[in-house]
């Protein structure tokens, strides 16, 4: 049955008890508040409070590099099967990422969330035919993919093998299927979703930033809804236009 298009998002991120008092702060004080919904899947409810939506999924998996990809397998499920199957998009980040929803939105609202769309930053490494979204830098899944993933793929390892590589392991489950990564780039071949730190790349279409502290996150939260919206809101015209 096909769903009426909103163009709503769920966002959630992926974290772990370490980070609870530092990233996790910075990212829900940010630009998680601007997601339809925003969660939280983290290993315990260490220095968490009921101001921050959190879901404890991983109390029973090691904190590892080498488990993420079963960490994500679960989130995937519980995502859409615990929280909620109603919203358009599902968009995965890490605890150092920085988003800028509005951006987001804009790219995703020209794809059908109700065919089995994976969108992100592309890398063909180790998959040269159709490539991997990265992982840090987040991936949207769309309403059909979430579904299919929740449906069939959960339940079907052999479909899903285990890969140290986190983003390479989900993108070779989703490809067993048939959903593969699109190409993200903007009219110019600039990319929208970037697994980097914002020194290595600028571009007015930006969707996301990686590997921030947290500070870095609040202070480029507040350059561009304090700052750059003052200057507008003062200039009555956007920034950089004459």
């Amino acid at each position: 049955l096909t769903q009426r298009r909103t163009g709503s998002i769920l966002c959630w991120v992926m974290t772990t008890s370490v980070y609870h008092k530092t990233r996790v702060r910075a990212i829900n004080s940010t630009w998680l508040q601007r997601c339809d919904a925003a969660h939280f899947l983290t290993n315990s409810d260490r220095f968490l409070d009921n101001l921050t939506p959190y879901h404890t999924v991983f109390s029973e998996l090691p904190d590892s590099y080498f488990k993420l990809f079963w960490k994500t397998r679960l989130a995937l499920y519980y995502v859409y099967r615990n929280i909620s199957s109603q919203y358009d998009w599902y968009y995965k980040s890490d605890d150092d990422t920085y988003v800028i929803m509005e951006n987001l939105r804009s790219y995703l609202a020209t794809f059908d969330p109700n065919e089995p769309h994976y969108i992100g930053f592309r890398l063909k490494r180790r998959m040269p035919q159709h490539g991997y979204n990265a992982g840090g830098s987040g991936y949207a899944m769309s309403r059909a993919a979430m579904k299919i993933f929740a449906d069939r793929l959960f339940h079907e390892k052999s479909l899903c093998p285990y890969h140290e590589w986190e983003d390479l392991a989900v993108a070779r489950c989703l490809a067993s299927v048939g959903i593969y990564p699109v190409d993200t780039r903007d009219k110019h071949n600039r990319q929208r979703f970037l697994p980097w730190k914002p020194e290595q790349h600028y571009n007015a279409d930006l969707t996301n930033m990686h590997h921030l502290d947290p500070n870095e996150i609040r202070l480029i939260d507040g350059m561009l809804y304090g700052v750059a919206a003052g200057i507008y809101n003062r200039s009555g015209r956007a920034l950089g236009t004459k």
